[in-house]
């Protein structure tokens, strides 16, 4: 099988998992009213929705939200996609119905299209440095086993953080290879990506005429399929315009792709720092290992990054008044954050230990495929400089958070404010994995079901439980699995049996996947 095939099933198995949930909250309505307040109203303010929301902020009698706002320009796309599919439906987007039905399309592409295309990159990565079948198996566990699987299917933006971190991490340090070998990509996307295209264009055109025939609940499970294919579809269209313009560069002897990946990796960071602000240390953990290169990239991935940076000024404006204040400030339920230092203190230990160890949020206790990574850092064969950015950015991050009134995060599973060091740990974890494969394994299925336990019963425990296996996850399942939050409930089913359509699905392509993974690449076998 060839990577690039094993690349598009991972993708496929990631944005099944992740498409396949969608739970509404605090924290997704407040970046749902902004999308709603922009495209529908023509403002910022979110005074006509801030009753479905306690994350906002009051300013001049005004509600706003009071999130970081780097995934609003990124949520846009889907969420006007969204608009034209509820209205084709006969359904008012600000009514209840089109609010979900738009609510799951904007999730799906954006949260879940970010953080599964994270999980491309990654494997893109570590095949550079193990074998396929272990590269294929570590990026799985790394995103279905860790927060980034629940937080994928809610408009948070801890999932595409992790998902624009791996992208930026991949462009900087996946090796470049040869202009032949990029040739060999390149006409490979150019083999299929018209094929692909077809192909969705055949099964969005079944979808609608499914959709069309089937009562409403169905068909509004059937549409969410449909926007995915649809968002996908502009996705490919992108790509093939890339693929024809680097072809042509080619010809006239300009490569393209070095500085393409430098862009790319300072837009994904930028955005990653905008859209959560503690990713600045892990962010900052990748341009460390980019100035060890020594060429203009660094400055490169710099002046990219500052584009999408401007958006945290420019919201402080529009929302405050001045662009060093933070929306923050004005937090209408958590007044702690009023404070000069917005509720921050110096490091605690309890914080320290909850972070990395706890039931409670503990990194480690939730995603326990993560303990590779002491391995990995303890390998002497692992570079330097990748150990200690990577272990660096860990422990800057748990230390300032340890000192934070509300470290936990409020009602959440696991440590959602460390999303962003997640990618960091993939060479470190890969290592540990290599000399330990299978114990990684028997460590990667535990995490994946945990994070699949939470994700089913509840993926927003209530602060107040600082034992949510023992006391939620474990007693609820499987009769506590409500069937309203996934497709599988919208098609009727309830309970376990619910999630049988995902299993199904995923099981498939996993098969499919670690088969084809068993034999070498087609260059290989020839060379051999």
């Amino acid at each position: 099988m060839r990577t690039q095939t094993a690349a598009l099933l991972l993708f496929s198995i990631l944005i099944a998992a992740f498409g396949y949930f969608n739970r509404p909250g605090w924290n997704q309505n407040s970046r749902l009213d902004v999308l709603h307040a922009i495209v529908m109203k023509g403002k910022l303010a979110i005074n006509d929705y801030h009753i479905n929301t306690g994350d906002k902020a009051i300013f001049n009698g005004h509600f706003y939200s009071e999130k970081a706002p780097g995934i609003i320009p990124l949520a846009l796309p889907a969420f006007v996609f969204s608009l034209f599919v509820t209205e084709s439906r006969g359904l008012f987007i600000d009514s209840p119905q089109g609010w979900a039905l738009s609510s799951w399309i904007t999730t799906v592409g954006t949260a879940g299209v970010l953080t599964a295309l994270g999980g491309v990159a990654t494997f893109a990565l570590l095949a550079a440095h193990l074998k396929r079948r272990d590269a294929f198996l570590v990026s799985l566990f790394l995103f279905l086993g860790t927060i980034a699987f629940p937080y994928a299917t809610m408009l948070f933006s801890h999932a595409p953080v992790i998902g624009l971190i791996a992208i930026a991490q991949w462009a900087v340090f996946a090796p470049q290879g040869t202009a032949a070998d990029r040739g060999k990509v390149f006409a490979f996307l150019k083999h299929w990506l018209p094929k692909l295209v077809g192909i969705l264009l055949c099964a969005i055109g079944v979808i609608t005429a499914v959709g069309l025939l089937l009562p409403e609940g169905i068909s509004l499970a059937l549409l969410a399929f449909l926007a995915l294919g649809s968002f996908l579809l502009l996705v490919l269209a992108g790509l093939t315009f890339y693929v024809s313009w680097h072809e042509r560069a080619m010809r006239k002897g300009r490569d393209l792709w070095p500085p393409t990946r430098d862009i790319l990796a300072g837009v994904c960071l930028g955005f990653a720092i905008a859209s959560e602000y503690p990713a600045a240390i892990a962010a900052g953990g990748i341009l460390l290992l980019a100035a060890w290169i020594p060429s203009e990239r660094p400055l490169r991935i710099i002046v990219a990054a500052v584009p999408p940076l401007l958006l945290v000024p420019l919201n402080n404006f529009a929302v405050t008044g001045n662009i060093f204040s933070l929306a923050y400030a004005g937090h209408a339920s958590f007044p702690v954050w009023h404070t000069p230092l917005l509720g921050f203190r110096k490091p605690a230990l309890n914080g320290f230990i909850g972070l990395l160890f706890s039931e409670y949020r503990g990194l480690f206790f939730w995603s326990p495929f993560l303990l590779l990574a002491f391995v990995g850092w303890l390998d002497r064969r692992l570079p330097a400089v990748l150990r200690w950015s990577s272990l660096g950015a860990l422990s800057l991050t748990v230390l300032a958070l340890s000192g934070s009134s509300v470290w936990e995060g409020g009602g959440a599973v696991g440590p959602r404010y460390l999303a962003p060091c997640i990618p960091l740990l993939a060479l470190p974890v890969a290592w540990g994995f290599r000399q330990f494969r299978r114990l990684g394994i028997l460590l990667g299925a535990l995490s994946v079901f945990l994070m699949f336990l939470a994700l089913s019963v509840d993926p927003m425990p209530s602060s107040a439980e600082r034992h949510p296996l023992l006391n939620i996850y474990l007693k609820a399942f499987p009769v506590g699995i409500d069937g309203a939050w996934n497709l599988g409930g919208r098609m009727g089913l309830s309970g376990m049996v619910s999630l049988l359509p995902l299993l199904i699905v995923v099981t498939v392509l996993l098969v499919v996947a670690l088969r084809g993974l068993r034999l070498p690449e087609e260059g290989t076998r020839s060379a051999a």
